[in-house]
């Protein structure tokens, strides 16, 4: 399964409204940035659901 628009941080929880400022203040890891039209809570339900199909829940 390929979801986008996303990359690998897509998939932690959304972030406070200055978290993506404050990470890019420290210079650290982009968790709060998604490529641009990513539905963080949509690829995140996906994710769920196709773990819950495959493990017949």
């Amino acid at each position: 399964m390929r979801l986008a628009p996303a990359f690998h941080f897509t998939a932690t929880p959304s972030c406070q409204l200055a978290g993506a400022a404050i990470l890019e203040a420290d210079q650290d890891d982009p968790v709060c940035t998604d490529p641009a039209g990513t539905d963080r809570a949509a690829v995140r339900a996906t994710i769920i659901t196709a773990i819950a199909n495959a493990l017949g829940l």
